[in-house]
């Protein structure tokens, strides 16, 4: 929009104006290019911490008393049953 060669003013303002606008851009870039790695990381974390919490239904309660040791088999199934819910209400999200 002005003549930067007109004085040394003028090319130092258009010098600052590039170099911002050059690192910006350069923020850009790089955001945009490390974003899927970054999300699929997370997005594999997560499966793999919902796979134990599966894989730990029925074997154990949270208490750490042995699935054996419960007093009726119907609690067990209910406790199950609700952390599979819980499970799958978690991967919903």
């Amino acid at each position: 929009p002005f003549d930067y060669q007109a004085s040394r003013t003028k090319f130092w303002i258009a010098y600052g104006y590039q170099t911002i606008g050059f690192l910006v851009q350069c923020t850009q870039a790089c955001s945009v290019d490390t974003y899927p790695q970054a999300y699929m990381r997370v997005l594999t974390a997560h499966i793999r911490a919902l796979s134990l919490r599966i894989e730990r239904i029925g074997r154990q309660n949270f208490s750490g008393v042995s699935s054996e040791l419960m007093c009726s088999k119907e609690n067990e199934m209910k406790r199950n049953y609700e952390e599979l819910v819980s499970c799958i209400k978690d991967h919903k999200t």
